[in-house]
């Protein structure tokens, strides 16, 4: 199943069914493990990297649905209407309605 340790394993899979899947579901557990790893566990092995990927790929969508929605806009305004969208405050708002 994965090379984590067996009773972390079982932390994981609990988790994962408290989600309401399946732990036979394509999960892979050491990139879950990964990303539930405080960098005090770990300096190299940790959620940090995940994190900036994340931040990364939440800022590229951003960028597509303005650039789909709001193709007149100048780039000054692109990358003020997103900072603003992928602010901390916006995206803990939507996550609410969610």
């Amino acid at each position: 199943m994965s090379s984590v340790y067996p009773r972390r394993q079982r932390q994981l899979e609990s988790l994962v069914q408290k989600f309401g899947l399946s732990i036979n579901a394509p999960i892979k557990w050491q990139l879950l493990d990964l990303a539930l790893t405080h960098p005090t566990v770990s300096d190299t092995a940790n959620y940090e990297q995940l994190e900036f990927v994340g931040d990364a790929v939440v800022r590229l969508v951003a960028a597509v649905v303005l650039w789909e929605h709001y193709a007149d806009c100048s780039v000054g305004d692109f990358a003020a209407i997103r900072s603003v969208l992928v602010s901390d405050r916006i995206l803990a708002q939507v996550s609410k309605k969610q």
